[in-house]
């Protein structure tokens, strides 16, 4: 037995995802360190705004895996200035990408 088309379409409808990027919505959650977004939620379906949260996820993670330099323990060695430079460029990626998702939200109108 076959159900008619107009069946079908409706079943379609209505089997889709409701919210479509949740992973992604709640993996940024956990990096803001906040619970509930609702502007990032309504704006993950336009165009770019994944692309930056997943951008600033990716950011997020190199950043909180290089490790914190002091410079008064020993200024002198030069892994210690490569790791102040890794260290200074991510943490500007960083905060580049959470400029560019923050600026995606706040332009996507409230429907």
């Amino acid at each position: 037995m076959e159900f008619p088309p107009e069946i079908l379409a409706i079943i379609r409808e209505y089997s889709m995802p409701r919210f479509k990027y949740f992973r992604e919505y709640k993996r940024v959650l956990q990096v803001k360190g906040v619970s509930e977004w609702p502007a990032l939620r309504d704006a993950l379906n336009n165009p770019g705004v994944v692309e930056a949260a997943l951008a600033f996820e990716a950011a997020s993670h190199e950043f909180s895996h290089l490790s914190f330099f002091d410079e008064e323990i020993d200024p002198e060695t030069w892994y210690r200035y490569d790791q102040k430079i890794g260290f200074y460029q991510k943490r500007t990626h960083l905060v580049y990408c959470e400029t560019l998702l923050n600026s995606l939200v706040e332009s996507t109108p409230i429907p």
